[in-house]
């Protein structure tokens, strides 16, 4: 049986606070646009210790190196875990890094 290969878009700024969630992110977490969009921070997908030891090293290989590769697990909306490869690059605006 072939793997699906589902994508989600997600921007945040340096708070971490979404700023895009995608169809494929509403499909894949539970949650609506409306309910994420500016209100919550991408740490709501990512159980406590993934985000204490692991997210700021990511963030910063992807700040210094332009993306961050690998994979972890995440929650949906009704707390059901389940993993993922991800990619984190910076975004910018008018040449300063702004986000993820």
């Amino acid at each position: 049986m072939a793997k699906t290969r589902e994508k989600s878009v997600i921007t945040c700024d340096m708070e971490g606070r979404i700023e895009t969630f995608g169809d494929g992110s509403e499909q894949m977490f539970g949650y609506t646009k409306e309910e994420v969009i500016g209100k919550k921070r991408v740490s709501l997908f990512s159980p406590g210790q993934i985000v204490l030891e692991h997210v700021p090293q990511w963030l910063g290989i992807a700040a210094t190196k332009g993306e961050f590769k690998g994979r972890t697990v995440f929650l949906r909306k009704n707390g059901e875990p389940f993993a993922a490869d991800i990619r984190i690059t910076p975004t910018f605006k008018d040449g300063k890094m702004t986000g993820f």
